[in-house]
């Protein structure tokens, strides 16, 4: 097993998201409640051990950066819709 030597930085969306998931799996009878609070009571404990880090972004250039990269898809998929036809 590896050692963390650095914190994996996440968003607060990135644990927003963990926590529905969860709430999504026991809902779709995946997990049970109790494998629901162990998985979140894990995800707390390490971001208090600092193997997990909240990590702020700015939201405008992630959105800007969203934007470009769906583009490039976009142009990619017309060329390569040209190139297979």
């Amino acid at each position: 097993m590896q050692t963390v030597t650095e914190p994996l930085p996440i968003t607060p969306l990135v644990a927003l998201e963990f926590r529905n998931a969860l709430r999504l799996a026991v809902y779709r009878q995946n997990i049970t409640g109790a494998d629901r609070t162990a998985a979140w009571t894990s995800f707390g404990y390490d971001l208090a051990s600092g193997v997990l880090e909240l990590t702020a972004t700015d939201a405008k250039a992630v959105y800007t950066e969203n934007s470009r990269c769906r583009m490039v898809k976009s142009a990619l998929q017309v060329w390569l819709a040209t190139r297979v036809a």
